[in-house]
């Protein structure tokens, strides 16, 4: 909110998602829809074109794989 962000904004202090991740360069960015799927990475300092980018990938999935069941749905009933 402080920087005019609607979305959440993560800071892996204990190297946790690093780890899980295998994100051994710093900066590292991972856009990850709300279903916790990694839809794009950057490694390096990125700009606003390529945050923005990211954003609009996952807002794509979101928008592309929305009404598409898995195998794991339809054995979920």
């Amino acid at each position: 909110e402080k920087n005019g962000y609607d979305f959440p904004v993560l800071f892996d202090t204990k190297s946790e998602a690093a780890m899980t991740y295998g994100a051994y360069s710093l900066p590292t960015s991972f856009f990850i829809n709300a279903e916790g799927h990694v839809i794009a990475q950057a490694v390096g300092a990125i700009d606003a074109a390529t945050l923005q980018k990211g954003i609009d990938m996952i807002m794509n999935w979101e928008n592309d794989y929305s009404n598409v069941s898995t195998e794991e749905d339809e054995t979920s009933d």
